[in-house]
């Protein structure tokens, strides 16, 4: 199983989809992402009802993260876990509201819904009572959480277990992050503007926050809810007398987020799991020695096949599966001896060898090959890693060929869905802010929409940060077509089809 960037960016996708679409979009063990048709359209048409609107006075009056002045010095770390211990009591008397009272109809059940429900026809006192339900402390803890300077997550990646360290608390921010998406769509319906942005700010904050874990599974928790807040800040663009947010969205870090220590604690995770493999390459160890080091790996690296760790299997089927891997390892030591060879190690130094020692030098040689030809292309753009990201993915999933000891095959990354994922909530903020300049324009033409984004000189056009190149952009007559896929053919395509409110 690739046990962690793998998982983290099928978690990704699954944030993005429908429960009843998951079971038939989720890719096979170790199969390679497929490409869609480019034949056939991809993606959503969004269509999108803006008002003019010039930029406010000043400018940047609006915030969409809490500024240098607003911020506090101590850690927001404890604010979060009293917010989430509140918000979990009150989320659980819900769902026993939900599921045992049948004399009064729950509220619970619904909410999902009503962010596809028309803002003049959402239920405004039941998502009120939503809202209100974790509102109050819950509410007041996390304002103040998302205004601390720091976030010291505290993650024991150094003291071994990596791969094994659980974030039970993920799926619970993102739950408190719908209720904040709930919350501002309420203000937003209600025409409560500035409160509304003042909802998203604390929403986005928490996204920050939560990507700052060390995690790549964090960084896309962060991406999701940041992706649920841009949802209602799109429907804020569309609303008649809504302030223009142009310079708040350019205010916005970007790239959104900092993945820097997720991939490198990725990137490190074998030897952050074991760090007695650090030392191996200049290690003086007996044959025994070598050999309890090799049962040790294969012992614990078992956890990681998918089947193994799924399967309701007895001690004696686990320990027959640790033998059989050690068993396969050491059928390689010949294979292995011509290898190491040929990597510049002396006919006499691999004489000198126990079979266990050729294991483990060709294992993690080999390993930190592969390791290296997936992590590469994390330092380039999406549009320069896609392909490559994608390759890398297939030599991962074909990489029993090459390994004795199947170290890669087993917990290496592939394939370009996590760095997609990225890409994707930064071009969403792109696009928001190209709208933006489209009202900004309209306000000073007339309620006209530009033939080109070029004839737009009062801002900035962004580019798309999928492609580093413009948005392609064209008119259909009184209707703007902005396509947010820039010649992609292998992402989804979202197309921006923009009309101004008569």
């Amino acid at each position: 199983m690739k046990r962690n960037l793998l998982f983290a960016a099928l978690f990704g996708l699954v944030l993005a989809i429908p429960p009843a679409a998951q079971a038939a979009d989720a890719p096979a063990k170790n199969e390679p992402p497929k490409k869609p048709d480019a034949a056939k359209p991809a993606g959503d048409v969004i269509s999108v009802v803006i008002h003019p609107a010039a930029e406010p006075k000043p400018a940047l009056k609006y915030h969409l993260l809490p500024t240098f002045l607003e911020s506090t010095p101590g850690d927001a770390v404890p604010l979060y876990a009293k917010a989430l211990v509140m918000h979990m009591e009150r989320w659980k008397g819900m769902q026993y509201d939900a599921l045992y009272d049948k004399k009064k109809p729950s509220d619970f059940p619904d909410f999902e819904k009503w962010f596809e429900t028309p803002l003049d026809t959402l239920p405004r006192d039941r998502a009120r009572k939503i809202a209100d339900a974790f509102g109050g402390s819950v509410k007041t803890q996390l304002d103040m959480a998302v205004r601390r300077e720091h976030c010291y997550w505290d993650t024991p990646l150094r003291q071994g277990h990596v791969f094994e360290t659980l974030l039970p608390e993920t799926q619970e921010f993102r739950n408190m992050a719908r209720i904040l998406a709930l919350r501002a769509r309420l203000q937003i319906a209600e025409g409560k503007y500035e409160e509304a942005v003042a909802t998203l700010k604390t929403g986005y904050g928490m996204a920050r926050h939560i990507a700052e874990q060390p995690f790549l599974v964090s960084n896309l928790v962060g991406l999701a809810i940041a992706n649920m807040m841009n949802d209602q800040l799109l429907t804020l663009c569309q609303q008649p007398g809504a302030p223009n947010l142009y310079w708040s969205i350019a205010e916005l870090p970007s790239p959104w987020i900092d993945k820097r220590q997720s991939i490198g604690a990725e990137y490190d995770g074998l030897y952050l799991q074991w760090p007695e493999l650090q030392a191996v390459r200049h290690a003086q160890y007996a044959p025994e020695q070598w050999n309890r080091l090799l049962r040790k790996i294969a012992s614990e690296l078992i956890y990681f096949d998918y089947e193994t760790a799924t399967a309701k299997l007895s001690d004696k089927e686990r320990a027959t599966k640790i033998e059989k891997m050690i068993a396969a390892a050491l059928a390689g030591v010949p294979k292995a001896k011509a290898e190491l060879l040929a990597a510049g190690y002396t006919q006499k130094e691999v004489d000198a060898m126990c079979p266990a020692q050729i294991v483990m030098l060709y294992s993690l040689d080999t390993y930190d090959r592969i390791r290296d030809d997936v992590f590469k292309w994390w330092n380039l753009s999406y549009a320069q890693a896609s392909d490559g990201l994608e390759r890398a993915h297939r030599d991962v999933s074909a990489s029993t060929k090459r390994e004795i000891l199947p170290l890669a095959y087993s917990l290496l990354p592939g394939g370009s869905a996590a760095k997609l994922a990225f890409a994707r909530t930064d071009r969403q903020f792109a696009a928001i802010r190209c709208i933006e300049a489209l009202r900004l324009y309209a306000a000073t033409h007339n309620g006209e929409l530009p033939a080109t984004l070029d004839e737009i000189k009062e801002v900035p056009i962004p580019l798309n940060p999928m492609t580093g190149k413009p948005f392609p952009y064209h008119l259909e007559g009184k209707k703007a077509v902005l396509d947010a896929d820039g010649g992609l053919t292998n992402t989804p395509r979202p197309q921006y089809r923009v009309v101004v409110a008569q």
